[in-house]
């Protein structure tokens, strides 16, 4: 998404397309490119990784896909 968006992460964090469903992820963005349920952002041995969780399109970072070490500075595109 152009413009960036900056997210406090507090435990696990589920990211995915915004829809009224009970089961909406925690972080909801405008896209059709994102599933529900996209991917999750969780905090292990004090750093924290970001699980596709088994999107049709997969999840793309800075430097590839499907499960990373994630910082500030990582990009997900």
């Amino acid at each position: 998404l152009r413009g960036g968006l900056r997210v406090e992460v507090v435990g696990s964090t589920t990211i995915g397309r915004r829809t009224r469903a009970e089961t909406a992820a925690d972080v909801q963005l405008d896209s059709p490119r994102l599933g529900r349920l996209h991917a999750v952002v969780v905090p292990r041995a004090g750093r924290y990784w970001l699980d596709d969780l088994q999107s049709a399109g997969g999840t793309w970072l800075t430097r590839g896909r499907d499960r990373w070490r994630i910082t500030s500075a990582t990009e997900l595109r």
